[in-house]
């Protein structure tokens, strides 16, 4: 297929008249009677013959339904499919007869894959680099240069080519109009997901850290368990040691009002001129706790 790219002034209002709307992808499913046994699975599809592959309604939609998917999961609007970013991925891979994994080298933002089983694989492949991203602190990075331009918030377009090199599979080149990848622009146009806009922490605690996040509370409980544990076992060796500190100051408070009811009585059995005549029967009258009854019978 020949490519005669557009460059200058010219290249948004081309892009703009050349978007097509998105078109829900439908799986590729064949009808009919079927004289295959139950007991027999089906057989594979090769992936020479992948439906995304080969039909371009297929490929197309495929590229925009997984592309959206991971855009939407990011906060970023919808993209659109264009013909003239099609013809100079699909131009490059025309021009690559031994298919040399590189990029093209061309004015776009470009994503490229090679040897996935469909299209949503490739897809699926440059979007899954999310995790190694830090959203807090965002910058290019090799391991993630992939992502980064499939959710670039200022991307509008998309357009791809593919080209099937033998042994090594399907060829996918992915051009992205206008281009991602911006250092100075990137703390605006790689959103970490959902949980921003609706005003979670900045750590991105939904689609792409759900597994981290969890992970983090499951070990914040265990650690507030083990302190709360540890809290209830010290207020309760406290409380009992407050119980034994209790019962031995009341014990000593109970033998001084003892000592104190003796001694008083002592003292005033002494004033009336009783205890100096009999003191030895009164000492044990009074340690006596029937002391009350002694001395009560009848004359």
């Amino acid at each position: 297929m020949s490519c005669h790219p557009i460059f200058g002034p010219q290249l948004e209002a081309t892009l703009a008249a050349e978007a097509a709307p998105w078109v829900p992808f439908i799986p590729h499913i064949v009808t009919g009677a079927s004289t295959r046994s139950r007991s027999e699975s089906p057989k594979p599809i090769p992936i020479s013959q992948s439906p995304q592959f080969v039909s371009d309604t297929d490929f197309t939609a495929a590229i925009l339904n997984s592309t959206n998917l991971f855009r939407h999961q990011h906060n970023a609007s919808a993209v659109n499919y264009n013909a003239t970013l099609d013809q100079f991925a699909t131009a490059y891979l025309d021009a690559n007869a031994d298919c040399t994994f590189a990029h093209s080298g061309g004015p776009y933002g470009e994503n490229i894959a090679l040897g996935c089983s469909d299209v949503q694989g490739c897809v699926d492949a440059w979007g899954n680099e999310r995790a190694k991203y830090d959203f807090d602190h965002p910058d290019f990075g090799q391991e993630t240069g992939h992502f980064t331009q499939l959710v670039w918030k200022n991307t509008t377009a998309v357009g791809c080519g593919r080209k099937l090199c033998g042994d090594k599979g399907w060829f996918l080149v992915c051009e992205y109009f206008p281009r991602g990848n911006v250092l100075e622009d990137q703390i605006v146009v790689v959103s970490c997901g959902k949980c921003q806009a609706a005003g979670m922490p900045s750590s991105c605690d939904d689609f792409v850290h759900s597994d981290e996040y969890l992970k983090k509370l499951v070990d914040a409980k265990k650690k507030l368990d083990v302190e709360y544990d540890q809290a209830v076992a010290a207020h309760r060796d406290s409380l009992a040691k407050l119980q034994r500190v209790e019962a031995q100051r009341r014990a000593v408070e109970v033998k001084a009002i003892r000592a104190f009811t003796r001694e008083a009585e002592v003292l005033s059995l002494d004033c009336l001129g009783i205890f100096s005549s009999a003191p030895s029967l009164l000492v044990r009258q009074l340690d006596n706790p029937d002391f009350s009854k002694v001395g009560s019978g009848s004359a």
